[in-house]
């Protein structure tokens, strides 16, 4: 029996050599991707942050005598890297998992489980850091206290009216002021504008992290478990990128919405989509996915990922088809092109489905061929 203790290292082993490369990919890979992939997120922020830098540098333009802090600049990129950022920044969610699973190569479920989470936690905490906890911070921190900081700039100026007092604006929108002393009603509004500023804050990292896993997260998760699956079920390199990008976009973009929907704070950011909406979705998207699952054929495929389009954008909803299909007044609901499209799309999809499923059916009930 060896002496465990002389014996050589495992690692040093020639035997284990060739396996370094692998369980490195296996180990650093997931990691390496999630935060390479959530940093080329930052994109998205160039366009919508670029503006706001360049105003806040006017701003401080006006007062020479201070120093302006250096993230106040200029940094809008040129047309031709602006446009190539920005498409890098939304597809980079929905590549990384392809990617990762292709350093990982998971045997099963399980590792493929791992290395999705890994990739989906790293994406979503760089992407935090670079710009969504910013921008949200931005969102529920400065966005709600402009009225409040414009009525109280407004409040520093001369009334028209000799007997009025700069502060009776702020009784406008907060009666409960009228009572106050107009020399304190300043005092009184300042410390409102920092609760709000306080809960916003608080608001924007619980915000800013929903939005992080549902934006960046969930499409490097869902790629990464469609990936692996597609890797083990083997296919031509076309065949299986086409089927990686239904799973995922299928899965990580229904799933984002309801966690959306579910979030009532998410509310900050506009109406979440309606109910029927996410489930018709839902249903669209049980459809694409078995699709890549059953191997259906290209025009069945294709018909339901066009119908799976329109019911994100919400064509066919809200009564507009059947308002325009009995010649009613359509000037502010969809066009003819609208009208045709959701009857092709849903309803070539509903007979695709119909056909396929007839066909199976007397395929089973057909008798063997004789011998």
């Amino acid at each position: 029996m060896n002496d465990p203790i002389s014996s050589p290292p495992a690692a040093q082993t020639p035997g284990n050599t060739l396996t370094f490369w692998p369980r490195f990919h296996a180990t650093y890979g997931p990691a390496a991707v999630g935060l390479f992939g959530g940093a080329l997120t930052v994109g998205i922020a160039s366009v919508s942050f670029t503006p706001v830098l360049r105003a806040c540098g006017e701003t401080y333009a006006k007062f020479p005598s201070l120093q302006a802090p250096w993230l106040m600049r200029d940094f809008t990129p040129h047309i031709a890297v602006l446009i190539p950022l920005f498409f890098v920044a939304v597809a980079a969610p929905f590549v990384m998992g392809y990617v990762s699973a292709r350093l990982v190569r998971p045997k099963d479920g399980w590792e493929a489980v791992s290395a999705g989470l890994t990739t989906a936690t790293t994406a979503s905490v760089a992407a935090y850091l670079l710009w969504i906890g910013w921008a949200v911070t931005v969102a529920t921190v400065v966005v709600p206290s402009i009225h409040d900081l414009t009525l109280f700039a407004s409040s520093t100026r001369t009334p028209a009216e000799a007997t009025a007092h700069p502060s009776d604006l702020m009784t406008g929108p907060y009666p409960d002021l009228k009572a106050t002393p107009a020399d304190a009603r300043g005092d009184l509004l300042f410390p409102k504008i920092v609760s709000d500023q306080v809960v916003g804050s608080a608001y924007g990292v619980w915000v800013g992290g929903i939005v992080s896993a549902a934006v960046v997260g969930l499409p490097a998760f869902c790629g990464t478990l469609a990936a692996a699956w597609l890797l083990r079920r083997g296919g031509s390199r076309w065949a299986k990128l086409f089927s990686y990008f239904e799973l995922t976009v299928a899965t990580a973009v229904p799933l984002g919405l309801l966690l959306f929907a579910a979030v009532p704070v998410m509310l900050l950011f506009g109406q979440p989509l309606p109910w029927l909406r996410l489930a018709a979705l839902g249903v669209v998207s049980a459809v694409v996915v078995a699709g890549v699952i059953r191997r259906w054929g290209w025009p069945l495929r294709l018909v339901a990922a066009f119908a799976w389009v329109m019911v994100l954008a919400g064509v066919g909803f809200r009564d507009y088809t059947s308002e325009a299909l009995i010649g009613g007044d359509v000037r502010n609901h969809v066009s003819t092109t609208t009208v045709c499209a959701t009857v092709v799309g849903y309803g070539g999809l509903a007979v695709l489905l119909v056909r396929r499923l007839v066909g199976r059916s007397n395929a089973r009930l057909s008798p063997p061929p004789a011998s």
